[in-house]
């Protein structure tokens, strides 16, 4: 998602990052996107498989 949008990605704020344990990654609790593109509703409506729906704090976009 990052990549696919890196162009119009201003900020991110990722609080907390959980680690696991070694070789076992980590993963994102709550993050905080800002963007500076007119594409900011359509970049906060786009969730990766398996992250929560609207209405939680697991995701928000920003428009600049």
């Amino acid at each position: 998602f990052v990549l696919a949008y890196a162009d119009e990605i201003d900020e991110i704020d990722v609080n907390p990052l959980i680690v696991c344990a070694e070789g076992k990654g980590a993963w994102v609790a709550d993050a905080l996107m800002v963007v500076s593109s007119p594409l900011a509703g359509e970049v906060a409506a786009q969730r990766p498989e398996g992250v929560a729906s609207e209405g939680t704090s697991l995701s928000h976009a920003v428009a600049r």
